[in-house]
């Protein structure tokens, strides 16, 4: 049997950087999906799943100038203009800093889920792909930084990487350094 259709059928073409899956490559995703669901979970890490579409100003005021360029726009009807998620820290920022703020900290919580990018079409670059994450919210300890980073490692080992490369960047640092020139 064919497996996932990477080609435009010439009658019914897809957009650029979309694609259909089936068969063995759905059920091999669906299986990753699963796994890292449970592994997160087995950390005491809880699913947050925000919606698919928010509006554009909310999505593009923390995200990233690249990100918020790439954005899937649409007005409603009303006149408002919407978004596609780019990603889905923005989203989960949202939900902490409205929803969870007078939960109990630190909160740890996790995401699997479509996100969209109109990105230039290149080789392995998507405009629908899925993203998995952690968020842990409200620790700001050393502890809490090796907690991430041991749960990003197994997660990468479970996705099937065994040679990666973690860049870690700390925004603070980089500004004093800044600020010093």
């Amino acid at each position: 049997m064919p497996t996932s259709d990477y080609h435009n059928h010439a009658r019914w073409p897809l957009p650029q950087g979309v694609v259909d899956l089936f068969y063995e490559d759905a059920a091999e995703k669906r299986h990753l999906e699963h796994s890292l669901r449970r592994l997160f979970t087995s950390w005491s890490y809880d699913e947050l799943i925000p919606p698919t579409f928010e509006y554009a100003d909310t999505l593009a005021s923390e995200a990233g100038t690249q990100i918020a360029e790439e954005m899937y726009r649409f007005t409603d009807r009303d006149g408002r203009t919407l978004a596609l998620r780019p990603d889905l820290t923005v989203p989960t920022a949202r939900v902490v800093g409205t929803r969870l703020y007078d939960q109990p900290m630190p909160l740890r919580l996790f995401y699997v889920g479509p996100v969209f990018r109109y990105e230039r079409p290149q080789a392995g670059r998507q405009r629908e792909f899925t993203q998995a994450g952690i968020e842990l919210v409200g620790a700001g300890t050393p502890a809490a930084d090796a907690e991430a980073l041991a749960l990003i490692v197994e997660a990468l080992r479970l996705a099937g990487l065994q040679q990666f490369q973690i860049v870690l960047g700390q925004m603070a640092f980089f500004r004093g350094l800044l600020q010093e020139i």
